[in-house]
């Protein structure tokens, strides 16, 4: 319990790699210890670390643990498990729907609705676009975080809509003076989880184009991500 403790503490304090020794140490000390097991889960969730979570998800679902019970019905809606949560196995395990890609707006919608991106830039050593989908709603919103020329950071949020055009889902955020044009969503696979459809969504305007998108807060690319998850048995692009 107290190595738990002390993981929730460095989670909450937005120091993830700590809270993910502390967290593994109390699965280690109690192999039986439910929400050791879950925090774990969503920890390697969010550091990218799909072996770890997945592993800790077949946990759950193996355990007759009233608690790993509950946890597992919580994780079927907790943004922490949001970037896992297009892979196919792990929707098996939290009993969620296939992918179904005649219904994109419900799929871009489920969960937070929380899609990011992480784009490279030499002038700037963070820059991040997260989208918000509403459900049951045409809103969303994006929102720009970065970090240039040793700068302060920088948040920037704009209003955003998306519909359906023509069967093609569309994205305009008005506002966003450096992207005037309503862009496509392009659903895809993830660069490198060739068994995950609609894990990413890339933006495209014309010739230009933002992406890829991945599920959850922002964060490690996905393809970081792709030679551990090749380790549970998926397939990774080569």
């Amino acid at each position: 319990m107290a190595a738990n403790t002390a993981g929730w503490r460095y989670y909450r304090a937005g120091q993830l790699p700590r809270a993910e020794l502390h967290f593994s140490d109390a699965v280690a000390l109690d192999p039986e210890y439910a929400l050791a097991h879950y925090n774990l889960a969503c920890v390697a969730s969010r550091l990218r670390d799909v072996v770890t979570a997945i592993r800790e998800l077949r946990w759950l679902a193996a355990s007759a643990d009233p608690v790993a019970k509950e946890k597992r019905a919580k994780a079927a809606s907790d943004a922490d498990l949001d970037f896992i949560s297009a892979l196919p196995e792990v929707r098996d395990l939290l009993t969620l729907p296939e992918f179904d890609e005649g219904e994109p707006l419900d799929w871009i919608r489920e969960r937070s609705g929380r899609w990011s991106t992480e784009v490279s830039d030499p002038e700037c050593a963070t820059r991040s676009y997260s989208f918000v989908f509403e459900r049951g709603s045409d809103a969303a919103q994006l929102t720009i975080r970065e970090v240039c020329r040793g700068g302060a950071p920088h948040v920037a949020t704009f209003a955003a809509t998306v519909d359906v055009d023509e069967a093609k889902v569309r994205v305009a955020v008005p506002d966003w003076k450096q992207w005037p044009e309503a862009a496509e969503l392009v659903l895809s696979t993830c660069p490198g989880l060739e068994d995950a459809p609609g894990s990413c969504f890339t933006l495209v305007a014309g010739e230009k184009t933002l992406g890829p998108f991945h599920r959850g807060l922002p964060g490690t690319s996905p393809m970081r991500a792709a030679r551990a998850f090749a380790a549970t048995g998926g397939a990774v692009v080569r």
